[in-house]
This record gives structure tokens, sequence and C-alpha cells, in this order.
């Protein structure tokens, strides 16, 4: 299946390869059409994180609230020229190497959540999220649906 129409030409759409779900835990890659590679994605909160630097490093969606931060950073987040994509994410392919892929698109940024869509593309299905946690949610049951 290919990319939503809604999704192709917004540049925070990310590319979640999942590759296998063990002990309640994801493994994959995440793919944004900036960056030349692909992240190794283990466990939710890296998938969360390569998102974050997604949107952080393009700037888009602008967050309405930013967050304090009382412990420094490790390292400062990549930042893309997000007019100038090195590739579409469509050219990657539909599941190779994986057992499920998904399409994230975050929207917006409101009261320090991200709201916005996922598309599953093993099963051609399009779910809105309100926040991470919804999105994670959704991630974690359609993995788990996929290995039984």
């Amino acid at each position: 299946m290919p990319i939503p129409r809604k999704m192709k030409n917004i540049p925070s759409v990310a590319l979640f390869r999942m590759e296998s779900f063990v002990n309640n835990d994801i493994k994959g890659e995440l793919y944004n059409r900036f960056a030349a590679d692909h992240k190794d994605i283990l466990g939710a909160k890296a998938l969360m994180d390569g998102i974050a630097d997604l949107v952080n490093g393009i700037n888009y969606p602008e967050p309405t609230v930013r967050y304090r931060e009382f412990i420094p950073m490790d390292s400062e987040c990549e930042t893309y020229d997000r007019e100038k994509p090195l590739y579409n994410l469509e050219d990657i392919g539909v599941n190779e190497g994986g057992i499920a892929d998904f399409y994230i698109l975050v929207e917006s940024r409101n009261h320090a959540n991200w709201q916005g869509t996922v598309y599953f593309v093993e099963q051609d299905e399009t779910v809105s999220y309100q926040s991470e946690v919804e999105l994670m949610a959704y991630v974690v049951k359609k993995s788990m649906e996929i290995i039984k």
C-alpha cells in the first residue's frame, strides 16, 4: 500500500518498520525523509525519542508549549532543512525485512503532547491519536495482533 495522500508532502512523517515484538517491547527501524540513514529502535522510548528528534530537527509542527529542562541534555538534536528532503518515504518500499510498517504523522504539538495520525500498512488502517501514549498503545496493540 502506498503512503496515504494526506501524509505525502508533510515533513513530519516518519516510517517505523517493526522487526520484532519480544517481551512486550518493539524493535525496528525509524526512517524520515531528511536523514540519510535510519535509526535503530529498541523499545518504545527509543521510538518516541526518534520521532521527537525529527519534529524538533525540522521544527515542524512548532510546539505550543516549551518543555522546561532541569537536567542538561546529553546532546543537541540534528537539524534538518524541511524544504530539502533527501528522498520520499515511499522509496523505501513496503515491509522489506520487517513484520509491520507504520507511517506516523505528527500534525500538531499542543499542551506538551503530540496529535496526529498513524497509518498501519498491513491492515490499510488509519487512526488518529491525541497523545504519545495513544500512539504507543495503538502500535503495541497492532504488534501483538500480528505476532498471534
